[in-house]
């Protein structure tokens, strides 16, 4: 289960009955960066990434994907990297969005060293698939390339996952940092007079 869930205060939503939309920031990382990385010989096929589990949730929407990075490093502007959600049940691991199985190339926005960036998603997890992976691949090689970022807590939280090119999916942090990389949920609360208190009790 998710340690770690940020709720939104509900949408405009006061009367109690009503039905009203929130979102949910699922994240393993301590929101501050301590490492960044990039591979030096290898792009296409470099990923890390997160997992998650939503079976507690009221939703099954996965609205985006939130990955903090830097145009700063390598070269000073945005090169872009591919985003995909793998199912690492199966033997052997399969992308389940974007739905061709093509991983999807995004580019983010801002500046500085440490940018959070959010690619939209819009996709609703299949039937029976409560668990997953959200992950970013390097696609290019340096110093024509964004990096990975990770947090500044070095204890290990055993929830990043590495795969190289040919390589099955490991689970792996590096030297105890977690990926900075979130995703966000979208739904519906029927809203009572505890539903608030419920829903934030599940991940705290």
């Amino acid at each position: 289960m998710n340690g770690k869930i940020i709720v939104p205060a509900l949408i405009a939503c006061a009367a109690v009955g009503a039905v009203c939309a929130t979102e949910y920031e699922l994240k393993w990382d301590t929101g501050v960066p301590g490492a960044s990385l990039v591979c030096i010989n290898v792009g296409l096929g470099f990923w890390w990434g997160n997992d998650f589990d939503v079976s507690t949730l009221n939703t099954r929407y996965l609205d985006r994907i939130k990955i903090n990075s830097s145009p700063v490093l390598e070269n000073g502007q945005w090169d872009g990297f591919r985003i995909a959600i793998w199912d690492i049940r199966s033997v052997p691991a399969g992308i389940i969005w974007p739905t061709s199985g093509v991983p999807r190339f995004v580019k983010g926005r801002g500046e500085g060293y440490n940018v959070w960036c959010e690619f939209d998603v819009g996709w609703t997890l299949p039937p029976g698939v409560n668990t997953f992976v959200a992950a970013q691949e390097q696609f290019f090689i340096p110093p024509h390339c964004d990096p990975f970022i990770f947090d500044d807590d070095n204890v290990r939280e055993p929830h990043t996952w590495f795969k190289g090119p040919k390589d099955p999916w490991v689970n792996q942090s590096l030297h105890g940092h977690t990926l900075m990389l979130r995703v966000i949920m979208k739904g519906e609360v029927s809203v009572e007079p505890t539903s608030i208190g419920r829903v934030k009790a599940l991940y705290r």
